[in-house]
Order: structure tokens, then C-alpha cells, then sequence
């Protein structure tokens, strides 16, 4: 039985933000991640991860193990696809339940 490869993205999507959130101190309301993927000759690819604060919030973010492991789930998953993924970007806002909402853009 074959995945849809659209709800294995929205499952990766949401343990990305999820993990991420879990690293943001509380105060935080929006944020944004975006991983560079740089893929090199012999199948190796390197991530380059950079969050931030759209309001200017500057306490530096020390991405944990399991937010590693969800962002090499969406390695992992585009690497099922002929494409090469070399970019995502997350954006994500904190509601008044303290849930996040986010939005999601992939370069190709």
C-alpha cells in the first residue's frame, strides 16, 4: 500500500513547527525558520538552518535532536521525488489557545 505523499509532507510540516516551537521561549508569537539544503556530488547534503523573530526578539534558538530528526524527515521525504529540495521556508504565529499556525513554501 503506497503513502500519500501529500499527508507524509503535512505530517513532516507539522513536527517541524512543532519541535521548533518547543524551542522558542513563550514570549514569542511569530516565527521563521528556513532551511538551505546544499546537495554535493556523492549524494551528501548539508542543512543550513537559520530562525528568526519577524518582531526583533534576538535570543539565539539551540536547535535540539528531535528538531534535527524532523527536518532529515523532510530530507528524507524529498528525496523520494526527482526533484532535489533546496529550500523551505516556515512561518508561524502563535494564536490566542497558544496552538501555532504556519505556512509553508518549498523551492525546488
Amino acid at each position: 500500500m503506497s503513502r500519500d505523499p501529500r499527508l507524509e509532507q503535512k505530517k513532516v510540516d507539522k513536527a517541524i513547527v512543532h519541535e521548533l516551537a518547543r524551542l522558542l521561549p513563550d514570549y514569542w508569537t511569530r516565527a521563521e525558520l528556513e532551511l538551505e539544503f546544499t546537495h554535493s556530488e556523492g549524494g551528501r547534503v548539508s542543512i543550513r538552518t537559520t530562525i528568526k523573530s519577524p518582531e526583533g526578539n534576538s535570543e539565539p534558538i539551540q536547535p535540539a535532536q528531535p528538531f534535527f530528526q524532523a527536518t532529515h524527515a523532510l530530507l528524507t521525504l524529498s528525496a523520494g521525488s526527482k526533484r532535489k529540495l533546496v529550500k523551505a521556508r516556515y512561518a508561524l504565529e502563535k494564536k490566542t489557545d497558544a496552538t501555532w499556525d504556519f505556512r509553508v513554501k518549498l523551492d525546488y
